[in-house]
């Protein structure tokens, strides 16, 4: 790898020249160029002359800012936009109605693409400007970008429904007539907060973006793209939602494998089974309850054949709880464990991987080494990124490659097939050799295509892949492990990924190492992308995680996405391993949970299973709770209840930046959402 640094150089020293050469030519083929068509009157686009077209006169040709993808997003701001222009500095400046975005919410890669991250606005349209702080440049767009007058949290869900979402308007007075749509499909059970706040929940529909349609008071107002669909462990599928905890509770029972409501489940409203609350869920899987909670109250929601499970100490008004079945020959049949597939959704991507040289001409591969052996080849291929951050490389399909000999104009031609949505793809090109097994494959360029538009059963064309982030850095980390308990943990496995923007990874070849515990040397990767040109703005992301035994087991602690941007970093933060004290080892009653975590924590999940697994009661814990009363099933009259005999108990502490415990969703119950956790598990005996 020691030669791809001067490769990286030489690629330097091209892209230095061509920008000489062709500072005033329009932008070349390379990236994701965006079709714009004529529009409304005002509208822009490439070769718009100056006179009356919405944006500043008297800058020269070579500084331009031509438009905006998406054109709209929610006016709470976050949405990520793509400007496309030419003659973009490293350090552009931009502007929203005339206000500076915030540097770090720039990102200005090449000279004719930048991201911006919107901020907060108000409802309408807003203007864009773009400034080159050398020559004071100042190009601008009326109407660039239009801020939705409501937006939903969550934004994205499962597409068999049952998300509850919560709507707030810019402006708009709601009432109880109002009525939301998703897709031309009514949200239901439709609940008034106030005059800017409605909730409901979502209905069934195929993955992708779909138009939220807003109604109240006799006006119409749509936000397209406003809520996602997704097949995936979305992570927003049930939770904690609403407003403060006031004399009356909503408690939705869904079926978390078919996504059905669930009609029958009882609802248990306190700590004690002698003086809690109850309620009966309705055909719609809904439980009204009013009564004297104070401003925090435990909730148990149980339903024939499926798991129970509890939330401690809800503050808020909404409870969505997402039951999973249980496996026995009694509930064969039932509607709630018969499963339910709906199948993913894709679409076709086709560019050119494209790597940079004098502008108009297609270049060689002079960043990828020649091959040395007769098994070896020159190849690339493309990846969508990953929602997480651990997931194992895997190397594609042969015959999936691009080459050197494959066709195009200024690169070489690519055909890739991706889930529906807004996606992020990567390239990497390298040399192959499947002669022996696994496959081995070296990474020494990467490209990347931010925005990509993925519709169902059509083709996205023209997604060329810059290819000019050389895979020549290393990565020196420093350990500090978990304290050991007589069980462990012993071994450390550290895995890094490439953020590529927000929730969005690039999986790289070689990018896992164990190493024994309690040493504290050194764990050194190297290949990994540098984080310049297309990727300065990003970092690295480690998961590691302390386990016990050849198979990784208990006792756990874990790091979860973890960034760094040095080439050596000390890495610190593991949770010690959490302490039980009840129940004991000997036996438990089923209403008092106690244990130490510690340290300082968001969360805590407990799973206390019996009949060998057969029932498990899954109770989530606030942080600032170690001690809590438990309703007991039985004496509730709860439909399922722990089995007599032997019990398995896991405890889970755990960390969540950013976290806020009244807006909990079910995602962020298992480790994939977690920044740190540890685990232990204990035994016991239910009398």
């Amino acid at each position: 790898m020691a030669s791809a640094s001067g490769y990286a150089e030489l690629m330097r020293l091209f892209a230095a020249l061509a920008a000489l050469l062709f500072t005033s030519c329009l932008p070349s083929s390379s990236g994701h160029i965006v079709e714009i068509d004529a529009g409304p009157p005002g509208a822009i686009g490439p070769g718009a002359t100056d006179a009356g077209d919405g944006r500043d006169v008297g800058s020269s040709l070579s500084f331009d800012l031509f438009g905006a993808t998406p054109s709209h997003g929610p006016y709470n701001g976050g949405t990520r936009v793509q400007l496309t222009g030419r003659g973009f500095p490293s350090n552009l400046k931009v502007m929203v109605n005339n206000v500076d975005v915030v540097g770090a919410d720039v990102t200005a890669n090449e000279p004719q693409r930048a991201t911006v991250i919107m901020p907060a606005g108000k409802s309408g349209y807003v203007s864009i400007a773009v400034i080159n702080p050398s020559s004071g440049e100042k190009r601008s767009v009326d109407k660039a970008f239009f801020y939705d007058s409501f937006y939903l949290e969550p934004q994205s869900g499962s597409t068999v429904g049952g998300t509850r979402v919560r709507l707030t308007t810019d402006g708009l007075a709601l009432a109880s007539s109002s009525t939301v749509t998703i897709d031309g499909k009514p949200c239901g059970s439709v609940s008034l907060e106030d005059a800017t706040h409605i909730s409901c929940t979502t209905p069934a529909n195929t993955a992708g973006s779909k138009e939220v349609t807003l109604t109240t008071g006799g006006t119409t107002t749509q936000a397209r793209d406003a809520f996602a669909y997704s097949d995936g462990p979305d992570g927003y599928r049930g939770g904690l939602s609403g407003g403060a905890l006031a004399g009356k509770l909503n408690v939705f029972a869904f079926s978390a494998q078919a996504g059905t409501p669930i009609p029958g489940a009882k609802v248990i409203v306190g700590s004690d089974a002698s003086t809690a609350v109850t309620g009966t869920t309705s055909a719609g899987g809904v439980a009204s309850i009013t009564g004297n909670f104070g401003t925090k109250i435990s909730v148990t929601v149980t339903a024939k054949c499926f798991q129970p499970i509890t939330f401690v100490d809800v503050p808020v008004e909404t409870v969505s709880a997402l039951l999973f079945p249980i496996m026995s020959p009694e509930c064969a049949g039932d509607p709630g464990s018969t499963g339910n597939y709906t199948p993913r959704l894709t679409g076709e991507v086709s560019g050119e991987l494209v790597w940079p040289g004098i502008e108009f001409k297609r270049a060689d591969w002079y960043t990828v080494p020649l091959p040395t052996r007769a098994t070896e080849r020159q190849v690339a291929y493309v990846f969508t990124a990953s929602g997480y951050a651990n997931e194992q490389f895997y190397l594609p399909a042969e015959t999936s490659g691009v080459t050197p000999a494959s066709i195009g104009q200024a690169g070489y031609t690519f055909k890739y097939t991706a889930l529906t949505g807004t996606q992020t793809l990567y390239a990497l090109a390298g040399i192959e050799d499947r002669s022996v097994s696994p496959p081995l494959f070296t990474a020494y360029v990467m490209g990347v295509a931010r925005g990509v538009s993925v519709s169902a059963g059509a083709t996205t064309a023209g997604v060329n892949i810059p290819m000019r982030s050389i895979i020549d850095h290393g990565l020196v980390l420093d350990l500090t492990p978990p304290t050991q308990t007589l069980r462990g943990p012993d071994r450390a496995t550290t895995q890094v990924a490439m953020t590529l923007g927000p929730s969005s990874f690039a999986t790289l070849p070689s990018n896992s190492k164990m190493s024994a515990l309690p040493s504290q040397s050194s764990v050194t990767f190297s290949g990994l992308p540098s984080l310049t040109d297309d990727l300065s703005a990003e970092s690295y992301a480690l998961t590691l995680q302390a386990s016990s035994g050849p198979y990784g087991t208990f006792p756990i602690s874990a790091l979860n996405r973890y960034l760094v941007r040095t080439s050596k970093a000390s890495v610190s933060g593991f949770l010690p391993i959490p302490k039980l004290t009840v129940p004991s080892a000997t036996k438990w009653n089923g209403k008092q949970v106690s244990f130490e975590p510690g340290a300082t924590i968001d969360l805590s999940v407990v799973i206390v299973s019996s009949g060998s697994g057969l029932v498990g009661w899954t109770i989530v814990i606030p942080g600032s709770v170690k001690s809590l009363n438990l309703p007991d099933l039985a004496a509730s009259g709860a439909e399922v209840s722990l089995m007599k005999g032997p019990l398995d108990i896991v405890v889970y502490t755990v960390q969540i930046a950013p976290f806020e415990y009244g807006k909990l969703r079910y995602g962020q119950l298992y480790s994939s959402a977690w920044s740190a956790y540890a685990g232990e598990t204990f035994s016991s005996s239910y009398e």
